[in-house]
């Protein structure tokens, strides 16, 4: 099995995220994929992982991990997740029974509004559509029959598991979520609402023809 995390300037993440998988890496192999980091994110990579180094961009670092991994499962992460202590134990399950899966989210110290947010997502991916935030894994052999993650500068999960979704691919769900950062959403309850409201609006354009780049553009504006 081999754990791929995407990398960008994540120094002030990532030692929380090597704390985790230490315990892990004896069961697993961990691929860091680093985008072109500028404060120091790649030095805090420890020797008993690998560091991979590409160009920047989601789906771009992922097939890049994902073309280092020796395991015949891969488990794509966010570095600022927290992992069930018996990961690979949970993925073996779920994977018995599915050709990929996904662990679900909850956001760390979310009021009522993420919350929500949380249980919408979930609901969605246990109907085929997880999302990066939410784990998912899958067989390398189904992996590379999709192509890998589509190279796109956003939406690169949400079309991944919609070609999986297309190819008939069975999706089960772990029984322990992934604890994520809200940090994405920011801070106050309007200003989440407000991001929330623009990211189905992204989904909803994409989904309609909407050029990933100009959407790409629209999501630095609302973060």
């Amino acid at each position: 099995m081999s754990i791929v995390i995407p990398l960008y300037n994540e120094a002030r993440t990532i030692s929380a995220m090597t704390r985790q998988l230490e315990l892990l890496s004896s069961q697993c192999q961990v691929v860091f994929a680093d985008g072109g980091s500028e404060d120091g994110t790649c030095e805090a990579v420890p020797e008993w992982a690998t560091l991979v180094r590409s160009s920047k961009g989601r789906g771009v670092q992922l097939n890049a991990g994902a073309a280092e991994a020796r395991g015949d499962i891969l488990v794509f992460l966010h570095v600022d997740s927290r992992v069930p202590d018996d990961l690979p134990d949970q993925v073996r399950e779920v994977l018995g029974k599915n050709d990929m899966g996904f662990f679900g989210v909850n956001f760390n110290g979310a009021g009522w509004l993420l919350r929500a947010c949380a249980m919408q997502s979930n609901r969605r991916a246990r109907h085929g559509i997880p999302f990066g935030d939410q784990g998912i894994f899958i067989w390398r052999e189904k992996f590379e029959q999709l192509g890998g993650f589509p190279d796109l500068p956003i939406m690169e999960d949400y079309q991944f598991s919609m070609n999986a979704h297309i190819a008939g691919y069975t999706v089960g769900q772990a029984r322990t979520p992934l604890v994520t950062s809200a940090r994405r959403f920011g801070n106050g309850f309007f200003h989440q609402l407000h991001v929330i409201a623009a990211m189905q609006i992204l989904r909803w354009r994409y989904r309609h023809g909407a050029a990933a780049e100009e959407l790409a553009r629209a999501y630095r504006d609302i973060r």
